[in-house]
């Protein structure tokens, strides 16, 4: 058999074609496990994922309810057993002192007088029955506005007699029979009320009450002035003899005794 040059060159280059050419691709191990992760569940594996995914979501937020449930409880018994909230200082320290200071004004207001206090509420009242005596010993002079004038001065020391006699009248020395005597004639029998009374109606009606001093002297010598000279004379012994200057009321002239 006769071959041509080219066929010969043909059958010496085909071994090398056919090491050239393409392999063709295999499917191995590998290849079919990434195959098969890569491939979709079927529809009852799906179901049951589904499932479990929802039985973990309805757990939880059960857990998480709990959990709330159980904070609110605590908080809920913290705020029932807190401890109420105590005053405010400042007031309570407030009132107190305004009550502290009212008591010991009252305590000193209804306690027994000191030696000092007994003299100056003697002195004082000895001082008042100088005033009214004056006005008794000028009034006939006086007419008008001025004799109404003088009367209302002389009806104020009158009555500031009995804030001094109230004075004394805290001491026990009140209770002895001299001054008992003395306030009955003063407040009982009424002689030291008329003369207030009498003062009061010349001061409203001036001159036309002219004939009213000579009617208070008649009451006021012999009743109220001397039952002014025992509380005097007492406040003097209570506070130990000597302090009161001088112990006994002021009389106006018609009167007699000491002038001043």
């Amino acid at each position: 058999m006769k071959f041509s040059t080219i066929s010969c060159l043909a059958l010496l280059a085909s071994p090398f074609v056919a090491m050239a050419a393409p392999m063709p691709q295999s499917t191995d191990v590998a290849d079919f496990g990434a195959t098969t992760a890569a491939a979709p569940l079927g529809p009852g594996a799906a179901a049951s994922a589904a499932s479990k995914a929802s039985k973990a979501s309805k757990a939880s937020k059960a857990k998480k309810a709990a959990q709330a449930a159980a904070a609110a409880k605590a908080a809920a018994a913290k705020t029932t057993t807190a401890k109420p909230a105590a005053p405010a200082k400042a007031g309570t320290a407030k009132t107190g002192t305004a009550a502290k200071a009212g008591t010991t004004k009252a305590t000193a207001a209804s306690g027994i007088p000191t030696s000092a206090e007994l003299v100056a509420a003697a002195n004082a009242w000895r001082a008042d029955t100088m005033k009214v005596s004056h006005y008794l010993n000028i009034a006939s002079t006086l007419t008008g506005q001025a004799l109404k004038s003088a009367a209302a001065a002389a009806n104020v020391a009158e009555k500031d007699e009995l804030i001094h006699k109230a004075v004394i009248d805290r001491h026990p020395i009140s209770k002895t029979a001299a001054v008992v005597a003395a306030n009955n004639m003063l407040v009982t029998e009424g002689h030291f009320q008329a003369v207030v009374d009498a003062l009061t109606d010349v001061t409203s009606k001036g001159t036309a009450s002219k004939d009213t001093p000579p009617v208070i002297n008649a009451n006021r010598c012999p009743n109220v002035l001397f039952a002014i000279d025992a509380y005097l004379r007492a406040a003097n012994t209570a506070a130990g003899g000597n302090q009161v200057a001088n112990p006994a009321a002021v009389r106006p002239v018609a009167c007699g005794g000491p002038q001043q």
